[in-house]
């Protein structure tokens, strides 16, 4: 694991630089460095570090576009089988599209990429990128079409958010902040209220609405909601936790200085719907762990967006120095309790360090 830990300080340094020397050049070398690190990470480690490489791996090597997951991962699977023959390089470039996808939208959308790309490595990337390859496509393409829709480019946004539904089904989601958005324009303080208020409602329907799932004329939709409802996860989850301890705090201060980081940033509403949206399924759905845990995940992780856009807002050189190195810290908490605690991943190692 200690390479995951060396990791870390490197991408650390990167944040340190790119806080402190902004420049277009510093921000471009820092995001490509960072990048490289985490696609080296990813895209060469040994196969079984994953929790879900081998069930990949086997599908794989059928050689086919089947039915066991999305068409749009079944056919890149394919495509990658014909050309290369070798697993390995499943995961290489399955990496590559997810990072690839992820840092560009991150550095179009965070005043600190390397910091950013630090919150997502020490949590999201461990079970996503390491072990979910699907879900972190699918999750970088979410992350893709949120810059489009800041730039207002709907055709882009609209066969991105196709590609992301290939991916992982949990994607379509998506379509529900987007349509909110589109009908209340210029009024995201009200969605995320309205969202807010209504997570008591989906919790108290949430048993409706699962059963409603695996029972939708669409087979693929119907069997996976199915497969869930009769997993072992489907268990509810802990209210009092750390993680959901990390949702109430990032979600208050978001709320209290909504108005002040609004001033700032542009599209900062906006992202905050998304965000918003990954609590209402959290808190919605706690009583079905699976489906609480897998859904939010999608949203709430655009937190490593909004904790750079409230940073940028303070307006002291020194103490948005000393947050972004507090928060950097706080991250190597998290990749430690991840790793050590949660063993998100199985022991980790790589064909290049072998």
């Amino acid at each position: 694991m200690l390479v995951l830990y060396y990791s870390w300080f490197l991408i650390f340094i990167m944040t340190l630089i790119n806080s402190v020397k902004s420049s277009f050049n510093i921000k471009y070398i820092t995001f490509i460095y960072t990048c490289f690190i985490l696609i080296v990470l990813s895209g060469f480690k040994t196969i079984g570090v994953g929790l879900d490489d081998l069930s990949y791996v086997e599908f794989f090597k059928l050689g086919l576009v089947g039915d066991n997951f999305e068409k749009g991962y079944s056919f890149l699977s394919y495509i990658i089988y014909v050309i290369f023959k070798e697993e390995q390089f499943l995961f290489i470039i399955v990496s590559s599209i997810s990072i690839l996808s992820l840092g560009y939208s991150i550095y179009k959308l965070s005043p600190y990429p390397a910091l950013s790309l630090l919150m997502y490595y020490t949590h999201y990337y461990l079970y996503k990128d390491l072990t979910q390859i699907r879900n972190a496509v699918a999750s970088s393409l979410l992350f893709l079409l949120l810059y489009f829709l800041t730039k207002n480019q709907k055709i882009k946004l609209f066969f991105t958010f196709l590609l992301s539904i290939s991916f992982h089904i949990v994607s379509s989601l998506s379509i529900i902040p987007l349509l909110l958005i589109n009908f209340f324009k210029n009024k995201s303080n009200r969605i995320i209220y309205f969202l807010i208020l209504s997570i008591p409602i989906l919790y108290f329907l949430s048993n409706y609405t699962i059963t409603l799932l695996s029972n939708v004329p669409f087979d693929y939709i119907s069997k996976k909601a199915y497969d869930y409802l009769n997993s072992d996860y489907i268990e509810s989850l802990e209210l009092i936790s750390i993680k959901n301890l990390q949702i109430l705090i990032i979600t208050i201060f978001s709320i209290m200085f909504y108005k002040k980081t609004s001033l700032v940033v542009k599209d900062y509403g906006v992202i905050l719907i998304f965000y918003i949206f990954g609590v209402f399924l959290r808190f919605g759905l706690i009583d079905f762990g699976i489906f609480s845990g897998r859904t939010a995940s999608f949203f709430l992780q655009f937190d490593i967006l909004l904790i750079p856009f409230f940073i940028y807002t303070i307006k002291d050189k020194y103490l948005r120095y000393f947050t972004i190195v507090f928060i950097s810290l706080l991250t190597f908490f998290v990749l430690y309790y991840n790793l050590e605690k949660q063993y998100v991943i199985n022991e980790y190692s790589n064909i290049l360090f072998e």
